[in-house]
């Protein structure tokens, strides 16, 4: 399994080097981190400390700043990590509360062939009477 390397601050300027492996979400890299400093908040910020943003195809970009929340349920995997050990300082947040994303449990509707949709039209054959149309001229 290929793994990627952060050098990860807190508040009190303590730093861990922290390798982990790439198919891991960003919320179990986020609780890694609250058991390896023992951070007593609900829930932690990434500020990701780089110089310019990182990028490659088919990729989610790196940009220096907060890493946003909505990133949570991604991969590592998906993001434009490089070779190199990147650096993270952690920001506490107690005014957020995780939620998981949820499945989707929409109604799978049954595909119709040709041959039944030539049925139904037949079923739906209209009566028509000549009093139904008002003259012409």
């Amino acid at each position: 399994m290929e793994k990627i390397s952060f050098k990860i601050t807190n508040n009190e300027n303590e730093e861990v080097n922290l390798e982990v492996n790439k198919n891991i979400k960003i919320i179990d890299l986020k609780k890694i981190i609250m058991e390896k400093f023992k951070i007593s908040a609900i829930y932690i910020d990434l500020e990701l400390l780089l110089e310019r943003p990182i990028r490659k195809f088919g990729k989610f970009n790196l940009e220096p700043g907060i890493l946003p929340q909505s990133f949570d349920n991604s991969k590592i995997e998906d993001f434009a990590f490089g070779n190199e050990i990147l650096s993270i300082k952690i920001l506490n947040n107690n005014n957020y509360t995780y939620k998981q994303k949820k499945k989707n449990n929409f109604i799978k509707r049954r595909r119709v062939g040709n041959k039944e949709r030539k049925k139904q039209k037949k079923e739906e054959d209209f009566v028509l009477n000549k009093n139904d149309f008002p003259p012409l001229g």
